[in-house]
């Protein structure tokens, strides 16, 4: 990709943080920017843990804040896509623009893509501009959509009357009567929408880090599936198995045999596990409770937790066997950091 040419490498943008808050500690690290800026390479280290960052350490930690932004910024339903919440004080933190800038690192430089935003959204950010075609759907405030659903099922005159003051403040300025009531909600739903315009046009800044808002003005449909969900494949055994590319020892010996063992107990590991996702599906897990899922599995590995056209194709997962080892069977994974692909050692 080209843009991974614009990474600076003549020094590194040094991340140091400790797991616990990790999200927190990371957005402050990555504001502060005394030494360096994310347009460097950046490399990331965790507080009293040994470690060199060769391109994993980096992918785990760009993984952690694009989940910690999703769920501390935006709001929304997942399927459909989520918007950024309204918050003056992230504004004027220049919070968004921080966001923007993670976005743009981790789609040069090797993490998972925000792949949660709506379409109206995404399209702002090619385009700077409203989408024409605004469906009230869209709306995610959940103060709006409250004042939306009571407009929508007021009887009479004098309930609208009510709300009134709620819905001037929306910058509806017609008559308040049963017969407006799509006009009413219509403007109630673009106020929600056009009050995010200066957030956005922050987060926008962001992604100029890289010159990554000319390339989706330019390619617009070809990057939508990097920002808005639908169009990521969703990872299962099949994909995983296929990505193995195990170092076998010759054939016929011992060794071979015991290395075939190890692969068809991760083989029966994974599918147990996309077994367990699909039963939580079919019956819903307990509250509070929480599992290995095949996500949890690729991500450890190599960092990503969803399957990016790009990295469907290149995937490869050397595993080699630690043959020197004394310990039989403990079915241990290690996960390597080769910065081509992703090595894994099964201790023998």
């Amino acid at each position: 990709m080209s843009l991974e040419k614009k990474v600076d490498t003549s020094q590194s943008f040094n991340i140091n943080v400790t797991r616990e808050d990790l999200f927190e500690r990371g957005l402050k690290q990555w504001a502060r920017q005394k030494q360096a800026s994310p347009k460097n390479l950046l490399r990331v280290s965790f507080i009293g843990e040994n470690g060199i960052d060769q391109g994993a350490l980096r992918k785990e930690f760009l993984t952690e804040m694009v989940c910690g932004i999703e769920a501390r910024f935006f709001e929304g339903d997942g399927e459909r896509g989520k918007t950024p919440k309204y918050s003056i004080c992230d504004y004027q933190d220049n919070s968004f623009k921080t966001c923007g800038e993670i976005f743009a690192t981790g789609l040069v430089q090797g993490g998972p893509p925000p792949n949660f935003l709506t379409k109206w959204c995404y399209h702002f950010l090619c385009h700077g501009e409203m989408d024409k075609d605004l469906g009230v759907l869209e709306v995610t405030d959940q103060d709006i959509k409250n004042l939306m659903t009571e407009v929508e099922n007021a009887e009479g005159g004098e309930k609208l009357i009510d709300l009134s003051d709620a819905i001037v403040a929306c910058g509806y300025t017609g008559p308040i009567n049963v017969d407006q009531k799509k006009a009413i909600t219509d403007a109630i739903a673009l106020h929600g929408l056009v009050r995010l315009i200066p957030i956005l046009n922050q987060l926008r800044e962001g992604l100029r880090l890289y010159g990554l808002d000319e390339v989706l003005a330019q390619h617009t449909q070809m990057c939508q599936q990097l920002f808005v969900p639908g169009h990521l494949q969703e990872v299962n055994v099949d994909f995983l198995l296929l990505a193995l590319s195990p170092d076998f020892s010759e054939e016929g010996s011992v060794r071979r045999q015991r290395e075939m063992r190890i692969i068809n107990f991760l083989q029966d590991f994974l599918q147990k596990l996309e077994d367990r996702e699909a039963d939580s599906q079919e019956e819903g897990s307990p509250e509070g409770q929480s599992h290995v899922a095949q996500s949890h599995f690729l991500q450890w590995v190599t960092g990503q937790w969803v399957v990016v056209p790009t990295f469907h194709k290149s995937l490869q997962v050397c595993l080699q066997f630690r043959k020197e080892c004394q310990v039989d069977c403990q079915k241990i994974f290690y996960k390597g950091t080769g910065s081509e692909y992703v090595t894994f050692t099964y201790e023998l």
